[in-house]
């Protein structure tokens, strides 16, 4: 849409969602900011149909008589979280047990991006009549430590997991055990109240195992406030681009972009050294004059799954592919003769 801003595009897509959606909704939907979702629950698309945020508890380690706490915790931005859950199910330590193993799979070139780090332990944390049991890393650390952690959990019976790293490595980590353990322990997830929102204010640019890379993509506008960071410390630079997030799955993304040919050059060119040769044109058509723009795209095959609680995306597209890759409707993909290759120039 030309001449739109975020607002803009927020108040329609609300609109739209409202007048589709199997029940009521509230009307502005909430505003997440990336930073806060990221803190409180290592993720930029949490399922909020569940509290259980990430709890900081650097300061329960400090002077724990573990070496490699007191070396490192509070340099180089390490940290120690913990996301805790209250079970006294007898399948606990299976939970666990599930939740790092995924875990592990999932987030497999994540944190061999943090490999070299110094300081990166994950522990299984058990808590029984509000004490924590049977925990690795409180057995080789004072006991001020662990009667610290408990008081600030106030926890009875519960499961979780203690993380400790750099903060990059930590909070996600923490992420995917909370949504993990979630599934596991939450047998009635699927019947609790919807919770869509937004997620707003990412960052402009990020760094992907070690490469500078686009947050959202390279055309997406700063944030007005941090324009000025732009060009001085384009890492602290806020974006226009948004997320809409339902039950734990972003269902719409979008953003408002850049119409100002020297931003998209310099975005291009100098942030991201980009070659832009064959975005030439593009540039060149912004120096014309271009209006305010954005817009959103929402994923309404998900959102279907989603509000259908079916098991895979396939049973709601129209002429879904087989996981093969064949539209079983049309038979495609299928043989074709060499009469054919003859009419399209084709040789094989």
């Amino acid at each position: 849409m030309s001449f739109a801003d975020r607002d803009t595009i927020f108040e329609l897509t609300e609109q739209l969602i409202a007048a589709a959606w199997p029940q009521p909704l509230n009307l502005p939907l909430p505003r997440l900011t990336y930073e806060e979702v990221i803190l409180k629950y290592g993720s930029d698309k949490p399922d909020l149909r569940y509290d259980n945020e990430i709890q900081m508890v650097t300061d329960c380690f400090a002077d724990s008589n573990f070496p490699i706490l007191d070396n490192n915790l509070g340099t180089n931005e390490n940290i120690a979280g913990i996301v805790i859950f209250e079970s006294n199910d007898k399948d606990n330590h299976k939970y666990l047990k599930n939740a790092a193993d995924e875990s592990k799979k999932s987030l497999k070139d994540h944190t061999e991006y943090y490999s070299s780090a110094e300081l990166k332990i994950v522990s299984p944390v058990v808590v029984k009549d509000g004490q924590i049991i049977n925990n690795a890393v409180l057995k080789k650390c004072a006991p001020a430590v662990k009667e610290a952690l408990e008081a600030k959990l106030d926890c009875r019976e519960g499961i979780g997991f203690l993380v400790f790293g750099p903060q990059g490595y930590v909070l996600p980590v923490l992420g995917k055990q909370r949504t993990l353990l979630a599934k596991d322990i939450y047998k009635d997830l699927e019947q609790r109240e919807e919770k869509l929102f937004w997620v707003i204010d990412f960052p402009m640019f990020l760094y992907e195992e070690g490469v500078l890379e686009s947050a959202h993509h390279p055309f997406t506008a700063p944030h007005p406030e941090d324009y000025h960071l732009l060009r001085t410390d384009p890492l602290k630079c806020r974006s226009l681009h948004y997320d809409l997030v339902l039950n734990g799955q972003e269902i719409g993304g979008g953003s408002v972009r850049i119409h100002n040919s020297a931003d998209q050059k310099y975005v291009l060119q100098d942030v991201l050294g980009a070659d832009i040769t064959e975005l030439s044109h593009l540039i060149k058509a912004l120096e014309f004059g271009c209006p305010p723009h954005a817009g959103i795209a929402l994923g309404l095959d998900r959102v279907i799954a989603i509000l259908t609680q079916a098991n895979s995306i396939r049973d709601v597209i129209a002429f879904p592919k087989s996981s093969e890759g064949r539209d079983l409707m049309a038979g495609a993909p299928a043989q074709i003769t060499e009469e054919q290759k003859k009419m399209y120039f084709i040789k094989s």
